[in-house]
């Protein structure tokens, strides 16, 4: 899809890939919702100040990251960069492993205390 031929089908699908990850209701605001959110986005920035992620005004780091490289990626998309554009999508991919490790560490935690308080 790093083709001129394909390139306006690739910047479609790029947008639909930050759509998914991003989600839909995260509103204009910058940062997102801080409560609208079931994506990806929304559990960075519900984890971040859990794990001491949170950028100075409140917002995952994680999240600005991935935003940024979805930036990247769609300018690589339209000018046929195609080796910087797997290096956006590795590093799109990296990020979002760590939301989800940060995810079952955060949830574990709770696991451990009811189990405790039960047995």
């Amino acid at each position: 899809a790093c083709t001129a031929k394909k390139q306006q089908q690739a910047s479609s699908f790029w947008d639909r890939a930050a759509a998914i990850t991003i989600g839909w209701a995260e509103g204009a605001s910058e940062g997102g919702s801080d409560t609208d959110g079931h994506l990806f986005f929304q559990i960075a920035q519900e984890l971040c100040e859990h794990f001491d992620s949170c950028d100075e005004n409140g917002h995952s780091k994680i999240n600005n990251l991935v935003v940024e490289e979805f930036i990247n990626g769609l300018q690589y998309v339209r000018t046929f960069q195609c080796d910087r554009l797997q290096s956006s999508i590795d590093t799109i991919a990296t990020l979002l492993q760590a939301v989800l490790v940060d995810n079952l560490a955060f949830h574990t935690q709770f696991a451990s205390d009811f189990d405790d308080m039960h047995c």
